[in-house]
């Protein structure tokens, strides 16, 4: 708990403890954070850099929960509300997210349902109906995380549609689907880095859990440089955190940060 808050604060504070940071139905990074750029060794100027990711590149989230059978409904309203975005069992695009899931055990479960956004409001949209209808939503960042597939929950794939890097001047916007490998590739051709984890197959969620990399003794935890971060919360909200946030939003920031 961050000292000073309020009881609403706080509470929302507790969700997104630092070893269970999103299974508790706290919320799904899928629109952006911002971290430092840094020029490359041995130089190490520090920059900008705003970044989209997704949560530990897979971390289950349970909306609510609630028999199968109520899987007819949410895939009901999933299918009217996102048309060609929701791939069902068999389908190509469906089978697709499956193979590119890293650790094999998670590749041959079968989720109710696959859903490859577009935009951060697709996103919300998916969590709004699977809240609505009693259902459960996994979701799939960078994809090295046996936790991003469920049998009982509709998978949100996010390295399909927003698995990009863009930098932007001094800085960079990585899509939730994104690796470390991606990031520091569309970075590269301006000499700068990110003080990221080893692993480029790795997702930018470890960010929130730190990202420990070859340079942290040098220019600290990849979280160090966050800037900004978009989230979609339970509820579909969408919103966009930084140091000047305020009120329970600042304590999502915070939290977001690994409570530090």
């Amino acid at each position: 708990r961050r000292q000073g808050s309020d009881d609403v604060n706080m509470r929302a504070a507790e969700t997104f403890s630092f070893n269970d940071f999103a299974s508790n139905g706290g919320i799904l990074v899928a629109g952006g954070l911002v971290m430092a750029l840094n020029q490359a060794w041995p130089d190490l100027v520090v920059g900008l850099i705003v970044a989209a990711i997704a949560v530990k590149g897979g971390v289950r989230q349970v909306l609510a929960k609630g028999p199968a059978g109520q899987n007819v409904e949410l895939l009901s309203q999933l299918a009217s509300r996102l048309g060609d975005g929701l791939h069902l069992p068999g389908s190509a695009g469906y089978r697709a997210s499956l193979e590119r899931v890293f650790f094999p055990d998670a590749s041959r479960r079968t989720p109710p349902a696959v859903v490859h956004p577009r935009t951060t409001r697709d996103v919300s949209t998916v969590l709004q109906v699977a809240s609505a209808a009693g259902g459960r939503v996994s979701v799939r960042g960078g994809g090295l995380s046996s936790n991003c597939v469920d049998d009982s929950a509709v998978m949100i794939d996010l390295s399909v549609h927003l698995g990009n890097a863009e930098p932007d001047g001094d800085h960079v916007r990585v899509g939730g689907g994104a690796t470390v490998g991606t990031a520091l590739a569309a970075i590269a051709p301006q000499d700068r880095v990110i003080p990221v984890g080893i692993v480029g197959l790795a997702g930018m969620g470890l960010v929130t859990r730190g990202g420990v990399g070859y340079l942290t003794r040098d220019i600290g935890l990849a979280l160090d440089h966050l800037v900004e971060v978009e989230l979609v919360l339970p509820s579909g909200e969408i919103v966009t955190l930084s140091e000047g946030s305020t009120g329970y939003q600042a304590d999502l920031w915070w939290a977001v940060r690994g409570c530090a």
